[in-house]
C-alpha cells in the first residue's frame, strides 16, 4: 500500500508544483497579478515567516498563466555570478555580466528583451530574499550594478521582463538607500502581512479535507487559530503542528484528532520537543 502523501509541507517553502495546497492568499494574489500586470517591477515585503517566497512561488508563478518563462534567484555572494548563470540555463547569452555592466547599465535589459523577442515569450525574474545584496554581498560596486541592472530591466509595462523581489521588512529602509531602487521600490511595494485568522483557518483545513481527511474535533481547528491568531510567527506555528497532527493521524477513520493534539501540548509543545 502507496504512503499517503502529507497534505502540509511544515516549514518547508512552497514550490509551483505545491500550488493545489497553498490556500489562504487568493485575494492578495488577484491583487498582486492585476498590479504585475502594469508595474514591471513589485518588492513583496513582510515580516519572516510570513510566506513570502512560497506566496509568489506556488500563487503568483502559477497564476500568470502561459508564455512565461520564470527564473528564481537569490543574490547569494556574487549576485551577478549567480544570476548570469541562471539565465544561461535558459539559454539567455551572458557571458562576464559585470563587466558588460560596467560598460553598459542596460546590457542585461537589452539583452532579455532581444531573448524574449526571438523566444516570443515573457520572462519574470524573481529576485528571492532579495535582502542578501545588504548582508552578504560585500562589494559595493557589484551590488550597484546588480540593482541598476534589475531597475533598468524592469523598465516599462510594455516591456516583457517583469521584476518580483521578496523582502525582509526590516531591511525596506536599507534597501530603499540603495541608488537607483529608491523611488521603483516605493511605487511597487506590495506589504504581506501575516495571515489573519480567516486566512489561518483556511491555511488549516483546506489542505487536509482536499486529502479526503477531516478533524476530529470541529472546534480543533479554531482552537489551534485561537492559540497564535495576532502572532507574528503564527503561520509557521500553524504549518509546524499541522505536520505533527499529520503524523499521528487516525488512518483507519481519516482524521486529525484531538487526544494528539493535547498529548503534544497544543502548539507550544509541538515545537518544543523538536527545539529541545
Amino acid at each position: 500500500m502507496l504512503a499517503e502523501k502529507s497534505p502540509y509541507l511544515g516549514l518547508t517553502t512552497f514550490s509551483p508544483t505545491d500550488s493545489s495546497l497553498f490556500f489562504g492568499r487568493e485575494k492578495e494574489t488577484e491583487s498582486f497579478l492585476n498590479r504585475l500586470r502594469i508595474q514591471p517591477l513589485l518588492a513583496v515585503v513582510g515580516p519572516s515567516g510570513a510566506g513570502k517566497s512560497s506566496f509568489v512561488q506556488a500563487d503568483v508563478v502559477v497564476g500568470l498563466g502561459e508564455n512565461w518563462q520564470v527564473v528564481t534567484v537569490r543574490p547569494g555572494l556574487s549576485p551577478l555570478a549567480t544570476l548570469a548563470s541562471k539565465l544561461s540555463k535558459l539559454g539567455v547569452e551572458l557571458s562576464d555580466l559585470k563587466s558588460e555592466l560596467q560598460k553598459d547599465s542596460e546590457f542585461l535589459a537589452n539583452t532579455l528583451r532581444q531573448f524574449t523577442s526571438k523566444q516570443n515569450n515573457q520572462i519574470l525574474l524573481v529576485v528571492d530574499q532579495f535582502e542578501e545584496i545588504i548582508t552578504l554581498c560585500l562589494d559595493k560596486q557589484e551590488q550597484s550594478l546588480y540593482v541598476e541592472a534589475l531597475v533598468s530591466a524592469a523598465r516599462s509595462e510594455k516591456d516583457p521582463v517583469r521584476v518580483v523581489l521578496t523582502m525582509r521588512d526590516d531591511f525596506l529602509v536599507r534597501a530603499k538607500e540603495l541608488k537607483s531602487l529608491k523611488d521603483r521600490l516605493t511605487q511597487g511595494l506590495e506589504i504581506l502581512t501575516t495571515p489573519d485568522s480567516t486566512q489561518l483557518l483556511r491555511i488549516l483545513t483546506e489542505p487536509v479535507r482536499r486529502a479526503g481527511y477531516e478533524f476530529e474535533d470541529r472546534e480543533l481547528p479554531v482552537e489551534i487559530v485561537d492559540a497564535v491568531a495576532g502572532q507574528t510567527s503564527a503561520l509557521p506555528l500553524i504549518a509546524f503542528t499541522a505536520v505533527k497532527l499529520w503524523e499521528q493521524r487516525d488512518k483507519e477513520f481519516k482524521q486529525l484528532r484531538r487526544r494528539s493534539y493535547e498529548l503534544m501540548g497544543g502548539v507550544g509543545g509541538a515545537l518544543a520537543k523538536p527545539a529541545e
